[in-house]
């Protein structure tokens, strides 16, 4: 009894000590890293705005022999994946809109002069869901009066930012979404890419968390 005792002591000495390190590492990024990755999107944004500028000086030089072609408008479909910094991407796209705006960018989840009462995140997250198979539990949470509204109510005389992670979920039909937004816009996919070993830190303590502000019984909180 005396070993499994002190066996069992150990482990929950090593396991403190992994929630400890795991606890300065998280801090370490909030402090460190994560200003650092928004001051990083701003500048990639106006190295854009600049290659926007100089592709539509172009494109007017060439006018003329390219007269027979419709120049379409872009659609940004930002599609995560989870835990890669997408609610900071969100958050700062969403600071910015009236910028984004003077670049003729809506910024569809945010923009309520276009999807009236959906609330934040609802149009892109509906399309996420209504794209996933009939008998799946995401399609469940489609609302095909929130998907009719989208499609309606898009403006295609406008470039149109979406942004949600669950466009990352395997069940998720690329033509369904496609069909959204073709062939009003020349769609471009952005994927954010971050580091294995922060990811999974940020993942596994999204997993395996149990302060209050996710649990009010102290219980596990589920990512997915």
């Amino acid at each position: 009894i005396q070993e499994f005792l002190t066996r069992q002591s150990k482990r929950r000495n090593k396991i403190k000590r992994a929630r400890s390190h795991m606890q300065q590492y998280q801090n370490y990024l909030m402090k460190y890293l994560l200003p650092a990755f928004i001051l990083a999107f701003i500048s990639c944004w106006v190295v854009l705005r600049h290659n926007s500028n100089t592709k539509s000086q172009f494109i007017s030089n060439k006018k003329q022999l390219h007269s027979h072609k419709e120049q379409k408008n872009i659609a940004v479909l930002h599609v995560g994946p989870h835990k890669t910094g997408t609610s900071a991407i969100q958050s700062v796209t969403k600071l910015f809109m009236d910028t984004f705006q003077e670049d003729n960018y809506i910024i569809i989840d945010y923009d309520f002069n276009f999807l009236r009462g959906m609330g934040a995140g609802r149009a892109t997250h509906n399309i996420a869901m209504c794209s996933c198979p009939e008998d799946s539990s995401e399609h469940k949470k489609c609302n095909m009066d929130v998907l009719n509204a989208t499609k309606y109510a898009l403006p295609a005389e406008s470039n149109i930012i979406l942004s949600h992670e669950s466009l990352d979920r395997e069940c998720i039909d690329p033509n369904k979404v496609r069909s959204v937004l073709y062939p009003k816009w020349d769609v471009k996919v952005v994927v954010t890419y971050r580091r294995f070993f922060e990811w999974i830190t940020s993942f596994h303590k999204q997993n395996h968390r149990t302060d209050n502000d996710h649990s009010k019984h102290g219980k596990k909180s589920h990512f997915w």
